[in-house]
């Protein structure tokens, strides 16, 4: 007999004997990458093991160096903000200089608010996507503005692939979203 707690297991340790799924998970992950957007939706009751799966996949997506792991957690998120905080978590991931020249080519940010932000946090994407946020919640035009920022800003990031790899993938993790 033996009791398991609710949190996620991340050792080598395979209690839940996820070892094949994960590994067949992180087969079909990385055959989607020219298929992609792609999905895969774990369904199971509380503690049944889903992060413990996801992070196993996630483990073996480690050893891809084209492929970028965001984690997010919607259970954090404030009510009401689960897709800026998904958003954020992603941009947060891409290289901050792309998504500052794409800012500054669509004119999305401009002037002094784009010297500040810079100024601020010049290795870091954090500010950069904080003040695009704070445009798209103003003005409603610059909601489809944003959209198309952030997806030339997608397909450049996808088009710097590292040498020597397949080309980029990224895999969103969203968990605890039944809570």
């Amino acid at each position: 007999f033996t009791l398991l707690g609710d949190q996620p297991e991340f050792g080598e340790d395979d209690p839940l004997d996820f070892k094949r799924v994960a590994s067949d998970l992180t087969r079909l992950i990385l055959a989607s990458r020219d298929r992609t957007p792609f999905s895969v939706g774990i369904k199971g009751d509380w503690g049944a093991g889903k992060s413990s799966l996801m992070r196993r996949v996630d483990r073996q997506l480690a050893d891809h160096k084209e492929v970028v792991r965001v984690w997010f957690n919607a259970w954090t998120s404030e009510r009401g903000d689960t897709l800026e905080g998904l958003i954020k978590s992603v941009l947060s991931e891409i290289d901050p200089n792309i998504l500052r020249r794409k800012a500054r080519n669509k004119k999305f940010i401009t002037g002094l608010r784009v010297f500040t932000t810079l100024a601020a946090g010049p290795l870091r994407s954090s500010n950069i996507v904080d003040a695009l946020w704070e445009r798209a919640s103003l003005d409603p035009k610059a909601r489809n503005q944003l959209r198309d920022l952030l997806e030339d800003t997608m397909n450049e990031w996808l088009k710097q692939t590292p040498r020597g790899s397949d080309s980029r993938l990224l895999v969103v993790f969203v968990d605890d979203l039944d809570r």
